[in-house]
């Protein structure tokens, strides 16, 4: 049967997971991209990316269902952990382990305490800083607060976690779990394992992340905000040369 349905092309494939676009969507997502396009490597290379994240506990196995690699169902993954992180060209800041939710003040103290030492480390105020659309990311309390400490905010268009090089780099993080054993039995278990992988990558991972930004751009633009197949891959090294910055007034 399996053979016959093969020779009359009828194929099995996974549905590709999205977010749902609405034509208010794809038109910011068109918008925002065609304002970005004459933007060079050396302004790239001043943006800061960051985004939360979440690790469940227990995680689905990907190996057969056989009777003793069946994982019992947990309500809501067992528990989790939620982690904050950001990245830049050059370098990627501690990663926080957030205290529930992220709300306004915890993500004021978020910035406070990572961002700014972060950036300022590495750009003095000489950056611009990404985060998408969370209720508590564009709450009036943080914006007036980025405002008051001239923070150079980039604004983002809503579902486009395509567009944010950390949404990229965080899918190491599933990747290592899976590697050192599933599943984690404790959430401080979980929670070092997770830290340990963000520490671990690589900086040339985060740069070739950022010289890929104008081609993850010119793919949204094609499509006209629409989807894209935009893929990056980190199975091979690549060489870099030396670049000139370009500073962002």
């Amino acid at each position: 049967m399996t053979t016959r349905l093969v020779n009359a092309g009828c194929l099995a494939r996974r549905p590709v997971r999205k977010p749902l676009l609405e034509n208010i969507h794809r038109q910011a997502r068109f918008v925002w991209v065609r304002g970005h396009l004459n933007w060079c490597d050396g302004h790239w290379q001043h943006v800061v990316f960051s985004d939360e994240s979440i690790s469940l506990l227990y995680r689905q196995s990907h190996e057969a269902l056989l009777d003793e690699r069946v994982l019992p169902r947990v309500q809501a993954g067992g528990g989790g952990v939620t982690i904050w992180g950001a990245i830049h060209n050059r370098g990627k800041s501690e990663l926080h382990v957030l205290d529930g939710n992220m709300d306004q003040c915890q993500y004021i103290r978020v910035l406070e305490t990572k961002v700014f030492p972060f950036a300022k480390r590495d750009f003095q105020a000489n950056c611009v800083f990404q985060d998408d659309n969370g209720p508590a990311h564009r709450a009036r309390r943080v914006m007036d607060f980025l405002e008051d400490e001239n923070v150079q905010h980039m604004d983002w268009p809503d579902m486009s976690p395509d567009l944010n090089l950390i949404e990229k780099l965080c899918s190491e993080i599933p990747h290592g779990l899976n590697n050192i054993g599933n599943p984690h039995k404790y959430l401080a278990e979980l929670t070092q394992a997770v830290v340990d992988i963000w520490r671990d990558i690589p900086d040339q991972k985060l740069s070739f992340l950022v010289l890929s930004m104008p081609r993850c751009l010119r793919a949204v633009y094609n499509t006209r905000g629409g989807h894209t197949k935009y893929r990056i891959l980190f199975s091979y090294c690549i060489s870099f040369n030396t670049r000139t910055n370009i500073f962002i007034k």
